[in-house]
């Protein structure tokens, strides 16, 4: 049968059917455009996250000199057991969110939750139990002004620390992101805190667990915003 002929007992509907006679049918769409950045590199996404977290790591430093870098408070010895605490809940806290695991996707997530929702738990509690040699009542706030300042100073670290820090780890964790995502951020409020306990003289417990706390209860919640909108590969 000729090619541009048609059979009358056909349906209308099989007018669409390309005709193989006639060679193949023009493309649906128009071919692929290459992309207009290349993507980054392996090396190169390591050199980023190297100095973004370095910044992060860097910054609380620079905030506590600062604030002149004096110790305030009483009793070295109090202030320099909360220090070795805090800093090794804040290298627990970081590395439970960083590590890879054994294979490749992250430490389990009861263990991020723990990081979580247990760095800040802890600090609250033991902030209105274990008081400076010079302590006050439990639970007392103390002056409103302090409370302000501490609390300034507490955000002026984990604020950045929680931005530098995501956008480092931006796309890389392949599951848990929220989780992940809020034990970093537990990490940089707890970078606040390191600082609160060398510039801080109060000696409230009320007001470490407010002024001190808040700011780590509020870069955890950050961190785990943060990891469900950027973590996620």
């Amino acid at each position: 049968m000729a090619a541009d002929r048609r059979d009358p007992d056909l349906p209308e509907s099989w007018d669409d059917i390309p005709d193989p006679l006639l060679g193949a049918p023009p493309p649906s769409s128009s071919p692929m455009k290459p992309p207009a950045h290349a993507s980054a590199t392996r090396g190169r996404v390591r050199l980023e996250r190297f100095v973004f977290l370095g910044a992060a790591l860097l910054w609380p430093a620079l905030v506590f000199f600062h604030y002149d870098g004096a110790w305030r408070g009483s009793g070295l010895d109090f202030a320099g057991a909360q220090f070795a605490l805090w800093a090794a809940f804040l290298a627990a806290s970081a590395w439970l969110s960083l590590s890879p695991g054994t294979r490749g996707v992250g430490r389990p997530v009861p263990w991020l939750r723990v990081a979580a929702i247990g760095a800040p738990i802890a600090f609250v509690l033991l902030a209105l139990v274990w008081l400076p040699p010079n302590g006050k009542s439990f639970g007392a706030l103390g002056p409103p002004a302090m409370l302000e300042g501490c609390f300034e100073i507490g955000i002026t670290v984990a604020a950045p620390m929680v931005v530098l820090a995501l956008w480092a780890m931006r796309r890389a964790f392949p599951s848990g992101a929220i989780w992940r995502g809020a034990a970093l951020g537990a990490a940089c409020g707890l970078g606040g805190v390191v600082v609160l306990v060398h510039l801080c003289g109060s000696p409230y417990g009320g007001h470490i667990a407010l002024a001190h706390g808040l700011p780590l209860v509020i870069a955890t919640l950050v961190g785990a915003l943060g990891g469900a909108r950027l973590g996620r590969s």
